[in-house]
């Protein structure tokens, strides 16, 4: 498994992607503890899971004072795509080493 941040961990199996949020350590499975996983066919879908969960609620607490005054905003959809397209990228190199 490999970490993505301190809350969620991703692993994939022949046919899934499996993202793990808060995952445990082996000791606390044998406790009956575990970490709640998701299971995705394909990267698209997981990344799409985790901006939902995680950038839709942050951009939500951002103050509209905090953009500055220019009359230039990149729209909430437009902001996504990006942040969906570089955490593609982010766990393609971290799943292929």
């Amino acid at each position: 498994m490999i970490m993505i941040d301190d809350e969620f961990g991703i692993t994939k199996d022949n046919y899934n992607w499996i993202l793990i949020k808060n995952p445990v350590q082996r000791e606390d499975q044998k406790k009956g503890i575990r970490g709640r996983k998701w299971y995705f066919p394909n990267l698209e879908l997981m990344s799409r899971h985790i901006i939902d969960s995680k950038a839709k609620d942050t951009l939500g607490k951002i103050a509209p004072d905090s953009f500055g005054k220019s009359s230039v905003r990149m729209p909430q959809s437009d902001l996504i795509s990006i942040i969906e397209s570089d955490l593609q990228t982010y766990i393609h190199k971290l799943t292929s080493v």
